[in-house]
């Protein structure tokens, strides 16, 4: 069932049967965080004009969380026959926390990543929901920015991931929540393979962002000096190198620390390095849901979870 909400007061204003939308579509990526909902519906029903641009919607996630979307676009046409019918966009509400205030440079000392997403959050309609322990760490706001982005440097510093998800009590929305937990899903021992559950899989090698050594370049220092180090790998080199030639680049920390130490410019090259010595590798898989067939209850899958793709063809 997807249910709407008014885009100004929240409040539920209807709601829209399984039975009267198709071909709905939920996109979810890791990747760059992005999300969205499209489905289509009927236009000359009850509830169809309420599905106007800024309004909301409010979709179960697969084990019972609820999902907030902005309407963004919709697109009304009719058949052949003469129905009447309407496509709609829409993508994750907590996306407008880019355009709900502009959080100046300065730096977060000694911040918790709870501290510090409390900090991005506050004065918005979100509220900071489950936090992992991850330590303490020093925030650098190094340009003007929104508290989306500061979110996703949040997660990055302290290696977590982000979570978004809303709260209502069957009359309109009561909280919006983002957590920042170790990982969004899980290990479960799911393989899949062709025969069973794998329908499809494409395989990309990109070779283009490999190099063999690093020149790491520190933050500029108050004399206007910084810091330099190089950091090489020889099998690597003897992997990619042509003629015994380094494949080089240069590499600056994006850090804001003008007393960084040269044993952790070191440090923090040499990590780079190590995710650039390889070739990239992207498979795309078209998998079986078979959560819902009796007996394979256990072969659920959700977001973020990890899982082996085993084909033979593919070296």
């Amino acid at each position: 069932m997807i249910t709407i909400t008014d885009g100004q007061t929240d409040v539920i204003v209807d709601d829209i049967h399984e039975d009267f939308f198709w071909d709905d579509r939920h996109y979810q990526s890791m990747k760059d965080t992005l999300e969205t909902f499209d489905f289509t519906t009927f236009a000359d029903k009850p509830f169809s004009e309420h599905l106007t641009k800024n309004n909301r919607i409010i979709i179960p996630g697969e084990d019972g969380e609820l999902l907030e979307f902005i309407i963004q676009n919709t697109r009304k046409y009719r058949d052949t026959n003469g129905g009447l019918f309407m496509d709609v966009y829409t993508s994750a509400s907590y996306i407008e926390l880019r355009t709900v205030k502009v959080i100046r440079p300065q730096t977060l000392q000694g911040a918790t990543a709870k501290s510090a997403a409390e900090f991005a959050v506050a004065g918005t309609e979100w509220q900071v929901g489950q936090v992992d322990y991850a330590g303490i760490r020093t925030i650098p706001i190094e340009n003007h920015t929104n508290p989306y982005s500061l979110l996703k440097q949040i997660a990055s510093e302290f290696g977590l991931e982000l979570r978004f998800h809303i709260e209502h009590d069957g009359n309109q929305i009561t909280g919006r929540y983002v957590d920042l937990i170790e990982r969004v899903g899980d290990w479960k021992g799911r393989e899949v393979e062709f025969g069973k559950d794998l329908l499809g899989i494409e395989r990309k090698e990109d070779t283009s962002n490999v190099v063999t050594a690093l020149i790491g370049l520190g933050p500029e220092q108050e004399d206007g000096t910084r810091l330099e180090v190089f950091v090489e790998d020889k099998e690597a080199l003897a992997r990619w190198g042509r003629n015994g030639q380094h494949i080089i680049d240069v590499y600056e920390p994006q850090s804001a620390d003008t007393e960084m130490t040269e044993e952790r410019l070191r440090e923090l090259t040499k990590n780079e390095l190590e995710k650039r010595i390889n070739s990239i590798v992207e498979y795309t898989a078209d998998i079986s849901d078979l959560e819902k067939v009796l007996g394979l209850e256990h072969e659920k899958i959700r977001f973020g979870d990890t899982l082996r793709i085993k084909d033979t063809q593919f070296n």
